[in-house]
């Protein structure tokens, strides 16, 4: 009966060493979780928050995402930079992202310079869903319903605004993609080495980090769902 159980123990531990990349590649990269914060007892806004999509052809993915953002019928969509892998991927990206139905605000990433995007184009699709898009490296301020909300891609930079804000919004970090429980991202991106993954309190306000719906250079997620976030402030 021992080598029985150890004989069962053995299987289950190497079964489960072959089933952890099959899930980290396949499954959880696609696996949205859409995860809801409350800012205020009595909010006046509410903000889908999603960033870094990576875009690399997978259109049912985008338009999926698309879909859920619509369902959630928020005031306002803001997204905090990384488009594209690719400059030949803008024309797809922004065509599903023309669908959104709520203003859309959003900030580049550095693969939009990376990649010589084109800001116009993006600036074209933002501006007809009510939104604007403000095309720079360092983010910025909008307002809305007396609400001062700042946009930016690196979270880190949080710390180096010169104002306090309701609202900070980041990306970048995609949480580190692969998370280790009880230990957090074994990776993370230059200036997003303090802050990277959800809710945080900073000098100059609430900051959130998105973790991102796209992968970069690693197409997998572990522990590290890609994300909309519902933020109500």
């Amino acid at each position: 009966m021992k080598n029985k159980r150890k004989n069962y123990i053995r299987i289950a531990f190497y079964s489960s060493l072959l089933l952890l990349p099959l899930y980290a590649f396949l499954i959880e990269p696609k696996w949205v979780l859409v995860r809801h914060i409350k800012l205020s007892n009595n909010p006046t806004l509410k903000i889908v928050h999603f960033s870094d999509l990576h875009y690399k052809g997978d259109k049912e993915f985008l338009d999926k995402i698309v879909r859920k953002i619509n369902h959630i019928n928020p005031d306002i969509v803001c997204f905090t930079g990384d488009f594209v892998e690719d400059n030949a991927f803008l024309a797809d990206t922004l065509e599903s992202l023309s669908k959104i139905k709520k203003p859309l605000y959003g900030v580049p990433g550095n693969h939009e310079y990376w990649h010589n995007v084109d800001f116009k184009k993006i600036e074209e699709v933002f501006i007809k869903t009510g939104g604007h898009f403000i095309s720079s490296e360092n983010g910025g301020p909008i307002s809305i319903k007396n609400i001062n909300i700042y946009l930016v891609h690196y979270p880190d930079f949080a710390d180096d605004l010169n104002a306090k804000y309701n609202l900070i919004l980041a990306g970048h970090s995609h949480g580190g993609q692969i998370r280790v429980p009880f230990w957090g991202a074994l990776i993370l991106p230059y200036k997003a080495k303090k802050y990277d993954k959800g809710l945080f309190e900073t000098k100059n306000g609430f900051l959130h980090v998105n973790p991102g719906t796209g992968t970069f250079f690693i197409p997998a997620r572990f522990f590290c769902r890609p994300e909309l976030s519902v933020i109500e402030l």
